[in-house]
């Protein structure tokens, strides 16, 4: 058809390369890793703080198992690859 443009579009913003998400997927998954437990550890530690008293130990407990938690999965996936 006469006046018609034939606009070909290739996926991604750079033609002529590939785009490797990899890595960005690697660094998500082990920042999900680490603040995951954390959240996780603060929250129980809270929970069991406001229950048995002595809120503040049990959030720095909850917190420190979360860290170490965190710390282990991020070296696990990290050493997996």
């Amino acid at each position: 058809m006469p006046g018609m443009v034939n606009i070909d579009f290739k996926v991604g913003a750079c033609v002529g390369r590939e785009t490797d998400f990899s890595g960005l997927l690697t660094v998500c998954r082990v920042a999900a890793g680490i603040a995951l437990p954390l959240v996780a550890g603060v929250l129980l530690g809270r929970r069991l703080g406001e229950r048995y008293g002595h809120e503040p130990l049990f959030v720095a407990g909850g917190a420190l198992l979360g860290l170490v938690s965190g710390f282990r999965q991020a070296v696990r996936l990290l050493l997996k690859k």
